[in-house]
């Protein structure tokens, strides 16, 4: 009822064009108030979902790290040192030097003896040991850094930083 039907107004025709006014813009904000309603629970349940697949994901990323620091920490306890492996390089070093000493003083003994068949015997009966020595001193060091090493290939080194307690994974869940 936009005007009354004589054309001019009465307290009854007023009253009832302000009640019908009333109850549309009534209708109107509550059916506003109930879409901006329905938006926001949409959005919270959305947001909602976001952290939950954040979390998720953090959670992975996580378990990765942990993965990766405990494999670091493997390797840096069970394969040799660079210290190790240079006081084995050093003691393999010395022996051959031995032995090539010993085999120069064994020449020259066999110049300076007459040089019987008996004495060229031992020389070549000493070269050999020695080299047998060489040979399983090399083969068990071998053996031995596959075993110390559990027959993983070899890493270059890696120098160990602990990452500060704020950063590492909860372990709760």
């Amino acid at each position: 009822m936009d005007k009354p039907e004589n054309g001019h107004w009465t307290v009854e025709t007023l009253r009832e064009f302000l009640l019908d006014k009333f109850e549309s813009m009534q209708h109107l904000f509550t059916t506003k108030l109930d879409s901006a309603s329905d938006l926001s629970n949409l959005a919270l349940n959305n947001s909602k979902e976001a952290v939950a697949k954040a979390e998720s994901a953090n959670d992975k990323r996580f378990e990765g790290q942990n993965e990766w620091r405990s494999t670091i920490n493997d390797w840096r306890t069970s394969l040799a040192t660079r210290t190790e492996m240079e006081q084995v390089s050093q003691r393999l070093t010395d022996l051959v030097t031995r032995f090539e000493r010993s085999e120069a003083a064994s020449t020259r003994r066999e110049r300076d003896d007459s040089g019987t068949k008996e004495q060229k015997n031992q020389s070549t009966q000493m070269t050999l040991m020695a080299v047998g020595i060489v040979v399983s001193i090399l083969i068990s060091a071998a053996g031995w850094l596959r075993n110390v090493g559990g027959g993983a290939p070899a890493v270059p080194q890696v120098v160990y930083v602990p990452t500060p307690p704020a950063t590492t994974a909860p372990t709760g869940r």
